[in-house]
């Protein structure tokens, strides 16, 4: 529990802040899969390291100049295999 009486981010649903846990981190991670989730306005992101596979959850607002929702949707979501499966590209209905 945190000071205020929630959850800490590491008992909670895993979430991107879990990156700078020390003892859990992913030293090279890489995305095995990543889906929008329109309902949540969300990436569901899933990483592998070896054999550790973690998912996360990334709101559409991180996204700050980019309009994302339903009515806007992404028309690809790419994995580079050329940057060892570590960079994401996108393309949404709008051409951004």
């Amino acid at each position: 529990m945190d000071g205020d009486g929630g959850k800490d981010d590491a008992e909670g649903e895993e979430g991107f802040g879990d990156f700078t846990e020390r003892g859990d981190s992913m030293r090279n991670p890489k995305f095995k899969e990543i889906k929008p989730n329109y309902r949540k306005n969300a990436l569901e992101v899933t990483l592998r390291d070896g054999k550790k596979i973690k998912s996360y959850s990334l709101s559409f607002a991180v996204f700050r100049d980019v309009k994302i929702s339903s009515r806007n949707r992404f028309t690809s979501i790419t994995i580079d295999r050329e940057l060892g499966d570590q960079a994401v590209s996108f393309v949404l209905e709008d051409g951004f």
